[in-house]
This record gives C-alpha cells, sequence and structure tokens, in this order.
C-alpha cells in the first residue's frame, strides 16, 4: 500500500508504511507509523527514485549513534585487505554485533552514511547492504567519497544511525 503525504508547503510525497493502515485522520502518514513503532519510508515524487536507500526514515524512539563501522574483526586486525566484498561483510557482522547488543535489527536503522576509498566498491557496498534489510525497506543513505581512512589498506567505513 502507498499512501502518499502532503507536507505545509503543499508538495507530495510517497509514503510507505510497514505498519497497519492508518487510523487517526488528523495525524500525519509518518507519525502514526512512527507511533506505531515501525518505520516509515518517505520519497518525495520531486526527488529521484533509487531501489538501494529512502529519502527520509521516520521512526519513534531513542537514536543511538554507532561509531564508524570498518573491516577489523574482535582482534583488531584488517579483514580482507585489497577486497571490497570481504571488508564489507566483516563490517556488516560489526554492526549486526552492535545491533544484537542493542536488541535491535538492520530494522532499525534509519541512516547510513559511507565512507569509501573508491566508486569501483559501490558494487559490492549494495549487494551486501540488500542482504540486511527486506526489499525497499531500506534506510536513508548518504555516499562519500575519501582519499582515506585510519588503516590504508581500509576500503570502506560505514557510520550507521539506529532508533531503539
Amino acid at each position: 500500500m502507498t499512501d502518499y503525504l502532503t507536507t505545509a508547503t503543499g508538495t507530495t510525497s510517497t509514503v510507505t508504511p510497514t505498519a497497519a493502515p492508518f487510523t487517526s485522520p488528523t495525524a500525519t502518514a509518518p507519525a502514526v507509523a512512527a507511533a506505531a513503532g515501525a518505520s516509515q519510508y518517505v520519497n518525495p515524487s520531486s526527488l529521484k527514485k533509487q531501489s538501494y536507500y529512502n529519502h527520509a526514515v521516520v521512526r519513534q524512539g531513542t537514536p543511538v549513534f554507532l561509531t564508524g563501522q570498518v573491516a577489523w574483526n574482535e582482534a583488531g586486525e584488517l579483514v580482507g585487505k585489497g577486497d571490497a566484498p570481504v571488508q564489507m561483510a566483516q563490517i556488516w557482522r560489526n554492526i549486526q554485533s552492535v545491533l544484537a547488543e542493542l536488541q535491535a535489527t538492520p530494522a532499525n536503522i534509519v541512516k547510513l552514511v559511507t565512507f569509501s576509498t573508491s566508486r569501483e566498491w559501490l558494487p559490492a557496498i549494495h549487494a551486501e547492504r540488500a542482504k540486511h534489510f527486506a526489499e525497499g525497506q531500506f534506510p536513508a543513505s548518504t555516499f562519500v567519497l575519501v582519499d582515506g581512512l585510519v588503516d590504508p589498506d581500509m576500503l570502506v567505513e560505514i557510520d550507521v544511525t539506529v532508533i531503539v
């Protein structure tokens, strides 16, 4: 089901709820779903449609800001030197570890900021990210190209915002 949210400025956005249909005629679509504990995905029709992120995610709860996750294992060793898919898998194992401590899942993630040393790694970044989210239920996302990370052999770092 797709609903449309009209903002105070009169612009219209598609809103894809993940909870039961809206019941309050006075509340906005994202507020109702967020109050129910579900994420609300907002994609204004005036912005480019993407298959691997949403333009905004609304979710009620406490924001938690994870430190940037890199491809270090529990011993602090880099996993996958020179191999973006291997590094991405390790990064997501690390993210999953933090989520587990928070008693959260990837569905609680509302924002990702991905720092990458090359655009070349985008297919690996998208492929690994897709393994952790239901179709169309991606968090808001930003990709930042950087000259380097803390370890010169690191290819990607992901900054995560979670609502619990």
